[in-house]
This record gives structure tokens, sequence and C-alpha cells, in this order.
């Protein structure tokens, strides 16, 4: 890889300091880098280019890695992250060390490509909603005020329905389930799988296990409140949709796929571990 975008994070790299350095560490190992212009959109940077972009090096945390997601899907282009928040899982290099990237420019690095979720809600008169966001992460079906319980039914594709009541339902890829899913009780899936896991939150009833289902796999979740609470339905904690009692959610795998750049080849276990470990160390 010879020629990188660099998607740096304002809030967190005002000065853009760290998207300089990043910048000049890649240009010195003989590559063509630039930083995204602070008001300028990604797509109008790959249109306006000499010539395409092989990779983005996204510079923030887990955060700014979802948000750059939607483009690089957009555009088929990997991407890697410069950790700069807490955790950063998704953001696998550290602002400390950047030598890793030095196996971006010769090739040496991993790609993996993370299957993603759609959205649809399906309302009652029949009107389906799409949202076009890509869920790296999650999908989470939640009751829309900080009291009560939601009340909903899941019905999987083969017709089985069960009911959950509680805060309500998260719908994670393998990429997520490290995520929101797994600080809710949610399995740890391999990078790698074709999966997904469901995990409910703070389930008020007896069945309050998460299920792990393939990729080929459709749920749906209706909102079945007896006192016509709306509910609400979120892609990665952004775009969020109304779901009224008798309307429906619908999570289907996309076809498309993240293509993410790693550096190592640890389990995903002994990184999450690592990372948790340099977040504490941070506070």
């Amino acid at each position: 890889m010879k020629r990188f975008l660099i998607i740096p994070n304002v809030q967190k790299d005002p000065a853009q300091e760290v998207s300089s350095s990043v910048c000049a560490y890649l240009e010195a190992r003989g590559a063509f880098a630039r930083v995204l212009p602070e008001g300028k959109t990604l797509d109008a940077a790959v249109s306006e280019a000499d010539a395409p972009f092989d990779a983005l090096v996204v510079i923030g945390g887990d955060g700014s890695v979802l948000d750059a997601a939607v483009g690089a899907m957009k555009h088929g282009l990997p991407l890697c992250g410069v950790n700069l928040g807490r955790l950063g899982y998704l953001a696998e290099v550290e602002a400390a060390d950047l030598s890793p990237l030095s196996r971006l420019v010769d090739g040496s690095c991993l790609e993996t490509r993370r299957i993603t979720l759609r959205l649809e809600v399906i309302h009652k008169n029949g009107e389906v909603e799409v949202c076009e966001r890509p869920a790296v992460n999650e999908v989470f079906v939640s009751h829309g005020t900080s009291f009560g319980i939601a009340d909903m039914t899941l019905t999987h594709t083969n017709g089985t329905t069960i009911r959950y009541r509680g805060d309500g339902i998260l719908v994670a890829t393998p990429s997520g389930s490290t995520a929101y899913s797994f600080s809710a009780g949610g399995p740890m899936l391999d990078p790698n799988l074709d999966a997904f896991c469901v995990t409910p939150v703070c389930p008020h009833t007896f069945f309050n296990r998460p299920m792990v289902l393939g990729g080929e796999n459709t749920v749906e979740i209706t909102n079945t409140s007896a006192k016509g609470e709306v509910l609400l339905a979120s892609v990665d904690g952004r775009n969020r949709y109304e779901v009224a009692v008798g309307d429906s959610v619908r999570i289907t795998r996309r076809e498309d796929v993240l293509r993410l750049l790693s550096f190592g080849a640890l389990s995903t276990m002994t990184t999450l571990r690592q990372k948790m470990d340099l977040a504490e160390a941070k506070d």
C-alpha cells in the first residue's frame, strides 16, 4: 500500500498533532499520505484525488472508526485506526507507538473482513424505513424513556418467537460482541465468524440467555407493549428510529463487509485483555 488518506478526529486531536505525525511517519517510508482537510467530506476527497487511495487511517477511538466505516465500505477501502480514545478495540494502533504502521507500507499487515448488519423498520401501515448506515457493532432496540420496561417479541427465521421484557435487545456482530453486548453479558465471538448474537439487556424474564445465530438468519423484533410505549431502534448508537406498537425491526446481514487492517496475530481474548489493561492505565 502506497497511498493513504488520514481521517482526523478534530475533537480528540484539535491541533492535528497526531494526524500530522502519522502522515509524516508514512511519508518517511515512501508512501503518499494526506490529512483530510477540515470541512471536506470523505466522498469529495476520494473523488477529487489524482489517484485512488489504498487505505484509510482513522485518528481517534472506536467511535471514529465506526463513523469512518460508512465511507470506507461505500468506497471499498480498508481502514485501520490510531487510538486516541480509552479502549480503542477497533483502533488497534496506539498513538504513542506508530511502528505498526510501517507494515501498511511493506504489505505485511493482515486484513480481516467483518460482517455488518442491516436495519429495517417495518411499520404496521406497511411502510418500510431502511437504514443506509451499516451496523458495524450492533443494532439496539430499547424503550424510549429512562424508565419502564420494554415489551418485545423476537421472531426467528424459522418462526420461533420469544417474548422479552427489559431494557432492550442487542443484536451484535462479532466486532460488536466485545462492545455493548459484552458489557451486557453477551458472548465474545471470533471476528471471522459469519454469525451474530442476540443479547437481552437487563431482562425482566426467566429466559435471559444470549443466543448466537448464523449470519444467514433474520430476526424481527416487534413492539408488543400493552401500554402503547414507543421503542427506539439505533445503529451503533447513531441513527435512531421510532418503533410504535405493532411496528417491527428486521435485522439481517448485509452483503458488503468492513475491511479492517490488523497488525498482530493475537487472539480476540488476548487483544481485549491488553486493551482493557491499557485503558485502566489511562485512568
